[in-house]
């Protein structure tokens, strides 16, 4: 962690305290995004859902605007907006880069967003994006409006043999990471012309940035193939088509319903936490070809650059951070190389019965298996914080898998149990300070002791 990392500021980023003040980028939004003529724009709230920060280098700030639902089309008004901040004099490229997204988007959103696409804020240095417009993902806007014309005949031949012609299709945003990615569901009715027969299906339409989707492409066809051969004990979501020109896969829905959903509905999900470990383990066990490597630098990195954004948003728990993430970069340096997820939580996972179907694989690599293994650990004992799970229920779960998974595992890597777990706890905090979730400092200092008294209780760290 930086030392200019003091809760003050970054010296190359003066401004983040002012980007991290919801209520003050909403007056800054209010002035800065107005379309041009007609009546003034009022923007009733603006909160921070996701603050990305490199210390000493830029800052992404994503905020969730509302508008006065009375002068808008759509009940609620809700915006997505990002501020871009960068040192070193990157601005000009932003420009050019969000001009080229108006381009080739044709500006065909403009009108119904209620504020303008684009939009700069001068005392902070600030770029700004408004959902769908997109630095890095120019053709957004084009998806988000529905299925352009090479993606419509796509949709409509995997409805399979017939003569298929799409008749309606709602759009809504699944998942969007500003100058990252975006998942759009796509509900499409579609008309037989020979049998006369209509059928709805459900797709995912997930955009990349530069050309990231022939990796995903690859890895999700290595998945279904050893899924088929039942090299692994899941299902994956399908490739149904891809638009290659566009850097787009679109994706069949997964049977069967998410874990989070399971929790959200109030299900018991013991059962549940024991079919993941079963498909996970599978995982970590098979013999699946992996294209990158998660490796001992990254689990070290990722630890310090949560250090620095938590210690910059609550210095109070700087201390505590500091031991933490020291403790982490003295993990010894031989991880085991077994694929892994990277990215496991209870809306990848859907349950079917017995059955597990495990999605979004985009950080797929080789690495020590237990990241995942912890991960989703952690993800299950902290429900009663983020979920408002009942304590005793979330440990129960929690015990469960990590029990079930450790029993179809070498004995060796429950080993690293201890420090992954921690990360994992780690990461877990992060996302609260980033998403400023209601009460995150309480949340923060929970998480961070719970990581702090693994460590403790694991004196062989380091070692």
């Amino acid at each position: 962690m930086g030392a200019t990392t003091t809760g003050s500021g970054d010296p190359a980023l003066p401004h983040l305290r002012t980007a991290w003040d919801g209520e003050r980028m909403r007056e800054l939004f209010e002035r800065s995004l107005q379309p041009p003529g007609g009546t003034p724009l009022k923007i009733e709230s603006c909160r921070v859902a996701r603050f990305r920060y490199r210390e000493g280098l830029r800052c992404i700030a994503h905020y969730e605007v509302t508008l006065d639902h009375s002068r808008t089309k759509d009940a609620g008004g809700i915006r997505w907006v990002t501020g871009l901040m960068y040192a070193g004099g990157k601005n000009a490229g932003v420009e050019r880069d969000l001009r080229r997204c108006l381009v080739q988007s044709e500006r065909g959103c403009n009108n119904r967003l209620g504020l303008e696409p684009t939009g700069f804020i001068p005392e902070l240095g600030m770029h700004v994006q408004v959902f769908p417009f997109d630095r890095y993902l120019p053709r957004l806007p084009v998806f988000v409006a529905g299925p352009p014309p090479e993606l419509r005949r796509a949709l409509e031949a995997a409805f399979g043999r017939g003569n298929w012609s799409l008749q309606d299709c709602r759009v809504s945003t699944v998942r969007y990471r500003p100058l990252q990615g975006a998942t759009l569901r796509y509900v499409v009715q579609a008309r037989d012309g020979d049998g006369g027969r209509t059928e709805q299906r459900t797709f995912y339409v997930k955009l990349y940035r530069n050309g990231a989707d022939d990796r995903a492409y690859d890895i999700v066809r290595s998945l279904e193939r050893a899924a088929a051969d039942r090299r692994i004990g899941f299902d994956v979501a399908p490739v149904v088509a891809r638009c290659e020109s566009q850097s787009v896969l679109v994706m069949g829905a997964a049977s069967g319903t998410s874990l989070d959903r399971l929790v959200a509905q109030g299900h018991s999900i013991t059962a549940a936490a024991v079919s993941v470990a079963t498909a996970l383990a599978t995982l970590h066990t098979g013999d699946i070809a992996t294209l990158r490597v998660y490796g001992h630098d990254e689990f070290v990195a990722q630890a310090r650059r949560a250090g620095t954004l938590i210690q910059w948003a609550y210095p109070a728990v700087r201390n505590e951070l500091a031991k933490l993430v020291d403790v982490l970069q003295r993990v010894p340096r031989e991880p085991l190389s077994r694929p892994v997820h990277g990215d496991l939580k209870g809306d990848h996972v859907f349950l079917d019965g017995d059955r597990v179907s495990i999605i979004d694989f985009d950080n797929f690599a080789a690495g020590e298996p237990m990241i995942d293994a912890a991960m989703m650990t952690a993800r299950l004992a902290t429900l009663s914080l983020t979920k408002n799970v009942d304590e005793v229920d979330a440990g129960e779960a929690a015990d469960a898998f990590i029990g079930r998974y450790l029993s179809l595992v070498p004995e060796s890597w429950g080993e690293k149990f201890a420090p992954c777990y921690a990360h994992a706890l780690l990461q877990i905090a992060l996302y609260c300070v980033r998403h400023q979730e209601k009460d995150w400092r309480n949340k923060l200092e929970s998480l961070l002791h719970r990581a702090t008294s693994v460590i403790s209780m694991s004196s062989r760290i380091g070692e």
